[in-house]
Parts: structure tokens; sequence; C-alpha cells
């Protein structure tokens, strides 16, 4: 399915949705799967398209929320999913929109212990290596883990296993 930005519900969501909203970003629920989702104002089709300007208040947008799942909920665990689809956010009742956005989930389930020996999972220090280590578009699978450690693993198969095999 493909619509058009002035048709994105994440573009201009209902205000009733909106837990909390910066400057370039909102912080919402995802009604599919029960995360927070950290959204950008602007249409990107993956986090990793957000342009550098943004990319601090993204991180500290990050940096409170992981403060506050902490606090309410004691864990939490970060994800973005890219490629065929699955960057999609669901909103609603299941209607489906390619418009970046960050899981950010209330469990301390470490999804890597999950990953097919095919994927290797590369560490990196900040947001600016996840950007770095994807060449030319490809699809990745993002993951900070309860003790703030990032990884990405870039998927050149659109990652569909990948992700149905780690989010079991």
């Amino acid at each position: 399915m493909s619509i058009s930005h002035k048709e994105c519900p994440l573009c201009f969501p209902n205000p009733a949705d909106i837990l909390f909203d910066s400057h370039n970003f909102y912080l919402m629920t995802s009604k599919s799967v029960g995360d927070a989702l950290i959204i950008p104002k602007g249409h990107y089709l993956t986090m990793a398209d957000l342009p550098e300007e943004i990319i601090i208040e993204f991180e500290e947008m990050r940096s409170l929320v992981r403060r506050m799942l902490r606090a309410d909920f004691g864990s939490c665990v970060f994800y973005e999913h890219t490629g065929q689809g699955l960057a999609w956010a669901f909103i609603g009742h299941g209607d489906g929109h390619g418009h970046a956005h960050l899981h950010c989930a209330c469990t301390s389930d470490e999804f890597l212990t999950r990953l097919p020996r095919m994927y290797v999972p590369k560490e990196v220090e900040s947001w600016k290596q996840v950007l770095d280590s994807r060449r030319d578009g490809e699809h990745y699978f993002y993951f900070e883990d309860k003790n703030d450690r990032k990884f990405v693993i870039l998927v050149t198969n659109g990652g569909k296993h990948l992700t149905e095999d780690i989010m079991k």
C-alpha cells in the first residue's frame, strides 16, 4: 500500500493520540503492539532518513522516554525494523502507513537472543554510526537493549523473516 504524504495519519495525527510532543517528534502508543512509538513529525520512511539537524532532538526524546519507562516499568528496549513494508506503523484499526517510527517497549526481553545465526549484529556507539553503517538505503533492524547498548543489523533479503523470528 502506498499513500501520499498528505494522507499519512502520522504526519497529521489525532491530538488525542499524542502522549507528548517536541518540536520535531510525537510520542504515541501503537494500538497494534502496545509499544510507545517515537514518530517524527516530518514524513520520513525510516529513522535513518532523519536529517542531521534533528538527530540531537531525537536522541533527547529517546533518552526522556527511556527514563520514564524505566521509572514506571523498570526496563525498556528500543527497536526499528525496515524493509518490505516492515516500517509501517499500525494506527487505528490496523491501517498501515509507511512512516518512520521507533518502538519503545516496556520489557527487558533481549530480542537478539532469538536472532538467526545468519545475521550478525554490529554494536554501534551512536545514532550517527547507525546512519553510517547503512549503505545505499539498505534495510536494517536497529535494537537498543536495556543497558543502552545499540546494535544494527543490515538486512539484504528485505528482513521479513528476520523480524518475524525476533519478534515472536
